[in-house]
């Protein structure tokens, strides 16, 4: 190897960058119990348990979210309250959270 190689292969400098993860999630089971429009859809009791348990699995496995964009529907306010609800308020104060209406529909 010439001279010049051997000088940029000893002068590379290896650089850490931080892994960056996109997570897509649905809202949590919504109830069609009551006559509202689907904005203001709530979440059901399936979806509220199963809404907690998923932000404990995230949480648990090191995914939590440092910043989420949600749609401003009541049940992924719901989905996202119960997420946080789950790991506590220091965890869950680390997330920029922020609604979109243009998210929905």
């Amino acid at each position: 190897a010439s001279s010049m190689a051997m000088a940029m292969a000893t002068t590379t400098m290896r650089v850490e960058v931080p892994v960056k993860r996109l997570m897509l999630m649905r809202h949590a089971k919504s109830s069609w119990k009551y006559p509202v429009s689907d904005h203001r859809r709530p979440l059901n009791s399936r979806g509220e348990k199963s809404s907690r348990a998923v932000g404990q699995y995230l949480y648990e496995n090191a995914c939590w979210p440092s910043l989420v964009l949600s749609s401003d529907a009541k049940r992924t306010k719901e989905t996202w309250a119960n997420m946080a609800r789950a790991v506590g308020s220091e965890v869950a104060s680390s997330t920029r959270v922020l609604y979109l209406p243009e998210f929905y529909g």
